[in-house]
């Protein structure tokens, strides 16, 4: 054993040997006894103002609401491959998307969609201004 452990060990004996454990035994059952009763007291309390709370019963009326006629939107079909994915995507975006971006909307990597995106090109389905593609 090391000389700081051992004395580390002095320490703690010698306050556990020093120690008044009857005095500190005392002062921790009569702490416990004050917090007992408080806590009871309190509870006594909450429990009595439970028997005196009165309950009200309120009608509850049914509102009427006007029916609103709604016109079902037609529910547009995905395309199945991935020129028709990437000419709806081009088609909902007037103003251009980069690939980078068409991608993203179809939740793949920009790289993939390079082959389908030169086929659009040379069907003349989509144009290329700079880095963006739009609709023919």
């Amino acid at each position: 054993m090391n000389n700081r452990a051992q004395a580390l060990l002095w320490l703690v004996a010698g306050t556990l040997i020093g120690a008044n454990w009857p005095k500190i035994r005392k002062s921790s059952v009569t702490c416990w006894t004050v917090v007992s009763k408080k806590a009871s007291a309190v509870y006594s309390k909450a429990i009595a103002s439970i028997g005196k709370q009165k309950t009200v019963k309120k009608e509850v009326k049914p509102k009427l609401v006007k029916a609103v006629k709604v016109k079902p939107e037609p529910i547009k079909a995905k395309p199945v491959t991935v020129e028709g994915q990437i000419l709806s995507v081009v088609q909902d975006a007037p103003k251009g998307k980069s690939l980078v971006e068409i991608a993203g909307i179809m939740g793949v990597h920009f790289v993939k969609l390079g082959a389908p995106m030169k086929k659009l090109l040379s069907e003349n389905k989509v144009r290329k201004e700079e880095k963006l593609y739009l609709p023919a």
